[in-house]
């Protein structure tokens, strides 16, 4: 018998059976029936490798997806259609992402209210990957408008204990997260001696980490509520915020 007469289910379960994603695609180019086998069934080797190594998978890949669409240029250029992506192109991006939601999950449960805070009764925020990467979506939203209504919609309509959770966690990235773990979700923040005349560099590195927790504070307000009041506000002062940023970027 020879590897030619196998059977394609054993030949995905050989795929399937790498420790890790390199090794399956380093295993689609050792010859072409690997590599066939890999590219008629790779939603399936994919899903199988990672889904158990990745917590919220079905999240940490739209988001993966969703960035490489926006930042990786070069990526789509390769491709002959943008009409689908495949995951393995968002490999890296995917990894990274995973590994910033466990770090930063880790770090939120082990938190606890300052000293400073010793009245706060307060529950602790509540973190889970899933969260982490909703926010991120949100995040991306800053730059990228055509995201806006669906995570908008999202927001209004789910259920209070669910806007409540990205709330929580949103203000404790943006808030009480320590600076180290700040830096590695590039959570720009504002040094703390500056002054009025520092204005304008404070709205001209307006932050995108901001806008999303507001967002999502907004949101989560009008969701307990029943109206759409709050996030409207919040639009619109941000859209009279960029408004000023375009302008005072432009000015000489």
């Amino acid at each position: 018998m020879t590897i030619l007469s196998l059977s394609n289910e054993l030949l995905i379960n050989i795929f399937l059976a790498s420790p890790t994603v390199h090794d399956a695609l380093q295993l689609s180019g050792t010859s072409r029936l690997f590599r066939a086998i890999f590219l008629g069934h790779e939603t399936l080797v994919m899903d199988g490798i990672l889904r158990p190594q990745i917590p919220a998978f079905d999240d940490a890949a739209a988001l993966a997806i969703t960035e490489t669409r926006l930042l990786d240029k070069q990526i789509l250029a390769s491709l002959s259609s943008d009409d689908h992506l495949p995951l393995r192109f968002c490999i890296p991006r995917l990894l990274r992402n995973a590994e910033l939601a466990s770090s930063t999950c880790a770090d939120c449960a082990s938190w606890k209210w300052p000293e400073w805070f010793h009245r706060r009764t307060d529950p602790l925020p509540r973190s889970s990957p899933a969260s982490y990467y909703f926010i991120r979506q949100v995040v991306l939203a800053y730059e990228y408008g055509q995201l806006r209504e669906p995570l908008y919609q999202k927001l209004r309509t789910a259920p209070h204990e669910w806007t409540e959770r990205q709330n929580e966690f949103a203000a404790y990235l943006t808030a009480y997260a320590e600076l180290e773990e700040k830096h590695k979700h590039g959570i720009i923040m504002i040094d703390d001696d500056w002054d009025p005349e520092d204005c304008l560099r404070e709205i001209l590195n307006h932050d995108k980490w901001e806008w999303a927790a507001e967002v999502i504070k907004a949101a989560a307000a009008d969701n307990l509520h029943g109206c759409n009041r709050y996030l409207e506000e919040e639009l619109r002062y941000w859209s009279t915020r960029s408004t000023w940023v375009h302008y005072l970027s432009t000015k000489e």
